[in-house]
């Protein structure tokens, strides 16, 4: 399954429900997130380093 979530805009409570929705545990799952990650919202300085967390180590 491939999730996708775009223009965040630094809504990191919005993003996190969004999350909630998102099952990563079946092999080959992804999400992408695409757009405005965080140009506005009261999230705006603590999304980035909260999207960096999700990303794949690999």
């Amino acid at each position: 399954m491939i999730y996708a979530i775009s223009d965040i805009h630094g809504c990191l409570d919005e993003f996190e429900e969004a999350l909630a929705g998102v099952d990563l545990s079946e092999v080959g799952s992804r999400l992408v997130l695409f757009g405005e990650y965080c140009d506005r919202g009261q999230g705006l300085l603590r999304h980035l380093p909260f999207s960096l967390l999700l990303r794949n180590p690999r």
